[in-house]
């Protein structure tokens, strides 16, 4: 005669034993094209290497910022400047899901949220509508009282 608890851990140990979780059919996961420290000029261009070692068809995700932007072994997308998180999960059909995290922060273009250049914009903008029309009506003068010669 079993006990309660006895048949609980029965249960708990076989569902470890054969569960297919618990075999470890992950597999080696290498991710290319991520600096460690995140910083990339764009496009981000990734490319993740996986073999199931069952042989099972695997699916890769790419998750930005919690929505999913891209499936399949490769990723060439631009991002915006910023910092973002990047989850590479990797499904294989044992239902093994293998997560890995990154941290990434766009390098931006140059001039990216800098401010306007005001003083060269306002020197620009007189030098055309200011000085420079003055001379373009003494222009426009002299060569009026040439022709009335």
């Amino acid at each position: 005669m079993r006990t309660a608890h006895g048949a609980l851990l029965f249960l708990m140990i076989s569902a470890l034993l054969f569960s297919p979780s618990a075999v470890s059919d992950a597999g080696d996961v290498e991710v290319r094209g991520i600096p460690e420290d995140g910083r990339f000029v764009n496009p981000l261009n990734a490319t993740v290497i996986y073999e199931d070692p069952g042989g099972d068809q695997a699916t890769v995700s790419w998750i930005l910022d919690g929505e999913l932007v891209e499936e399949g072994y490769h990723i060439q997308r631009y991002i915006y400047p910023g910092k973002h998180n990047l989850t590479v999960r990797i499904e294989n059909g044992n239902a093994t899901v293998i997560e890995r995290y990154f941290f990434l922060d766009p390098i931006p273009p140059p001039g990216w949220g800098e401010e306007p250049d005001r003083k060269g914009n306002e020197l620009l903008f007189w030098s055309v509508f200011g000085a420079g029309a003055l001379i373009f009506a003494a222009a426009a003068a002299w060569i009026w009282l040439r022709k009335a010669e």
